[in-house]
């Protein structure tokens, strides 16, 4: 997944998910990732979701992860 440059996730359904720990680490080639869609509320564990994940993250205002949760801060729709 490191080579991966464009990943569309706009219609993952993540209503029920628990567990997104590790889902996009290291996919460091990405130009950008939407994440506005996914729905939060229910995870218990997003440890290391976006390590070295260096594009803009577009994140939803309902988003529930903390910065202690991902690595990462939460800014105006954005993860930084």
């Amino acid at each position: 997944c490191r080579s991966l440059t464009n990943l569309d996730v706009t219609n993952f359904n993540t209503k029920n998910v628990n567990n997104m720990w590790n889902m996009f680490s290291y996919m460091s080639s990405l130009t950008e990732l939407d994440l506005r869609n996914f729905n939060t509320s229910k995870i218990s564990n997003s440890r290391d979701m976006l390590v070295n994940v260096i594009c803009p993250v577009y994140v939803g205002s309902e988003w529930s992860l903390t910065e202690e949760e991902t690595g990462y801060t939460v800014e105006g729709g954005f993860i930084r």
